[in-house]
């Protein structure tokens, strides 16, 4: 009995140790890829499929990073968050990187990016001029949402919005 008792009291210590390990690593990650230089090469090495050759084409310059704290108290709460908007054939791109460092898939990630992605044009919305955001050819930017995951297990939640 008295180690059954243990194991039960050591589990929330356990858990708040992996929590303070996962945030260790969130800002790690938030800080390698808070430099512009080193979120081009992941760019450039993990983005497959660009026929266009778009992503050949980007420079650091081209990126602009937005401070997620000013999007939503969500992001406030999310250390891991990084935003960059980039012109893209005179149309504004937006990466959004939700890094996350968890131990299991996720399944309702889905609907968490979308949460974001709704929040993030939101903010774009409420801070374009009512005369620019009104006019018949104002457009949305495009998000990209790029998930970083390095659980142990093979991801198996959806990848993509679409049902196959």
């Amino acid at each position: 009995m008295d180690k059954i008792n243990d194991n039960k009291a050591r589990k929330p210590e356990n858990e708040s140790r992996q929590k303070a390990i996962t945030k260790k690593y969130d800002k790690g990650y938030k800080r390698i890829f808070s430099r512009k230089r080193n979120f081009l090469h992941f760019l450039k090495k993990y983005i497959k499929n660009d026929k266009s050759g778009w992503i050949d084409s980007l420079n650091e310059d081209d990126l602009i990073p937005i401070d997620t704290e000013l999007i939503d108290n969500e992001f406030k709460k999310r250390e891991s968050d990084i935003i960059y908007r980039m012109k893209l054939k005179g149309r504004d791109v937006i990466f959004y990187t939700l890094l996350e460092l968890q131990s299991s898939v996720d399944f309702t990630m889905p609907f968490r990016l979308l949460r974001y992605m709704t929040l993030i044009l939101n903010f774009i919305f409420e801070n374009t001029p009512k005369n620019e955001r009104e006019a018949k050819d104002y457009r949305l930017p495009a998000v990209i949402p790029i998930i970083v995951y390095n659980g142990a297990d093979n991801w198996t939640a959806a990848r993509t919005w679409h049902n196959h």
